[in-house]
């Protein structure tokens, strides 16, 4: 009663059926939030996107992926971590990324998905929803390790690629995106 509008996030990697799908427990959370009065939903953690869902007028985000993904690019790593990949204490962080990552060749660095998420802006009037707009990111797949990970504005393939997925993503709950262009809109 004392906000003027409540946003609620979860960070949650769980996932359903498939890598596309938010797990059982997150689509239940986020619809008992709105029945509570929050007007948005937001959920993040499985680095991906999900669909977009909207519930009694309100937006559902269950993953926009990530805006900073520049998890290879810490200073220092846990001696545990070195000894888990077979390096000695006396490691490098980007000897620990080129063993975990096989080179590059495995895991979040050879997976495109997890380098492209969604932004979006949500326009209220009054308390209703008017429309969405989702601006699709490259956090730069296969750029270098220092420069990637910083989101910029896809254009392109890239933008297709990420607008045609949550479409996709987006329909099994009854949620219409039109692709203009390199933004997507909803407008319930």
């Amino acid at each position: 009663r004392l906000a003027d509008w409540v946003m609620v996030t979860m960070h949650n990697h769980e996932g359903g059926p498939t890598g596309d799908d938010p797990g059982d427990h997150w689509i239940a959370l986020a619809k008992a939030a709105i029945d509570a009065g929050a007007d948005v939903i937001t959920g993040h953690g499985p680095h991906r996107d999900r669909g977009i869902e909207i519930y009694k007028g309100k937006p559902i985000f269950y993953s926009l992926g990530d805006f900073v993904m520049e998890n290879d690019t810490v200073l220092r790593m846990p001696h545990d971590n070195y000894l888990r990949q077979g390096l000695s204490w006396e490691g490098t962080p980007a000897q620990f990324y080129d063993a975990r990552s096989g080179n590059e060749t495995r895991g979040m660095p050879a997976t495109q998905i997890q380098w492209e998420a969604t932004m979006v802006k949500v326009n209220f009037k009054g308390k209703k929803l008017q429309d969405i707009t989702l601006y699709p990111l490259d956090l730069g797949f296969k750029r270098p390790r220092g420069s990637r990970g910083r989101a910029l504005l896809a254009e392109g393939t890239v933008a297709k690629t990420v607008l045609e997925r949550m479409q996709r993503m987006s329909k099994k709950y009854g949620t219409d995106i039109k692709i203009e262009g390199d933004t997507g809109i909803i407008r319930p």
